[in-house]
């Protein structure tokens, strides 16, 4: 990740950020996922506001909060690609078999090329994460 994010800034390229927040007022799905888990996954999700060293935004890039896994569900990216004639994007982050997925779907489905960089992306487990990679790999990213 951190070598994605040092080769973007060199080649000038526009980072977007995309933060969860995910509770009941703002994310209509959780109330099944909570009913669905019964409390063994924690279904809210408070965006921090500590970043990882080796992924943080810097001041002049755009940081947008998603409520729900797809960073195009009721977010301005879209419109961000566009209005900035962006044709090609660079999807990574967690999870890989859910939000890098959910996110990677809507970019495609908008019409943009899509390039999934699996080695900056993790899942709760290396199978899970494997597994998302080959059921759609070179499919759809």
């Amino acid at each position: 990740m951190a070598s994605l994010v040092q080769h973007c800034r060199e080649q000038q390229s526009k980072l977007i950020w995309v933060r969860a927040d995910y509770s009941f007022d703002k994310s209509p799905w959780l109330q099944q996922f909570s009913r669905l888990h019964q409390g063994r996954i924690p279904p809210v999700v408070k965006p921090s506001s500590k970043w990882e060293e080796f992924a943080e935004p810097e001041p002049h890039e755009l940081v947008m909060t998603k409520n729900s896994w797809s960073s195009t569900s009721d977010t301005k990216l879209i419109k961000t690609l566009r209005e900035s004639g962006i044709d090609t994007v660079l999807v990574c982050g967690l999870i890989t078999s859910v939000c890098v997925q959910h996110s990677a779907f809507g970019i495609f489905e908008a019409g943009f090329r899509t390039i999934l960089v699996t080695d900056a992306c993790a899942d709760r487990g290396r199978a899970r994460h494997e597994a998302a990679l080959a059921l759609y790999g070179d499919y759809m990213y």
